[in-house]
């Protein structure tokens, strides 16, 4: 009974979060879309192009890939080399599948995270701005740690649910 409710509060959170993320994707690509039609408009139109939309569509398509592998690592639509995986037996597999996101747990927890806020917090101390809109490169970079803790919390799903199965293959 306690694993059922535990498993019904993390599936919540995890609902959640990929509710946020997929709303997410959805305005930036809602966006990056409006932005290059005012590009093309502006200078094919217009014969004035607007000076921040280039710069604007490039850190929406940043966001965009940054996000959209996190949502990709969730819905396990990744590109991997499956080929000594499927020739395992089924306790090797979930062997393996612990230990692979393991493995993308540690990254994510120690590059995405770790290394993406002291990205953001050197680019704050230097004050380092965007050339054309102005504003802070940190509020770009802050999309790496944001995404490394939405892989973080996947994995560690991923982790813990092939443990328990792990435990009843024993």
């Amino acid at each position: 009974m306690k694993t059922e409710m535990k498993n019904n509060g993390s599936s919540l959170i995890l609902f959640w979060f990929d509710s946020l993320n997929i709303r997410l994707l959805q305005i930036i690509l809602v966006s990056i879309t409006a932005v290059v039609c005012w590009q093309v408009f502006s200078r094919y139109v217009l014969a004035e192009p607007s000076s921040i939309t280039e710069e604007l569509s490039r850190f929406l398509l940043i966001w965009l890939t940054v996000l959209g592998s996190a949502y990709a690592y969730r819905k396990r639509s990744h590109l991997g080399l499956d080929i000594i995986y499927n020739q395992g037996t089924r306790l090797q597999r979930r062997i393996m599948h612990i230990m692979i996101h393991t493995s993308v747990a540690l990254f994510a927890l120690f590059v995405m995270i770790l290394g993406g806020i002291r990205l953001v917090l050197m680019t704050y101390e230097l004050g380092q701005k965007s050339a054309v809109m102005g504003i802070d490169i940190g509020l770009v970079y802050i999309v790496l740690p944001t995404s490394g803790l939405l892989i973080l919390i996947y994995a560690l799903n991923f982790i813990f649910s092939s443990a328990e199965n792990l435990e009843d293959a024993l």
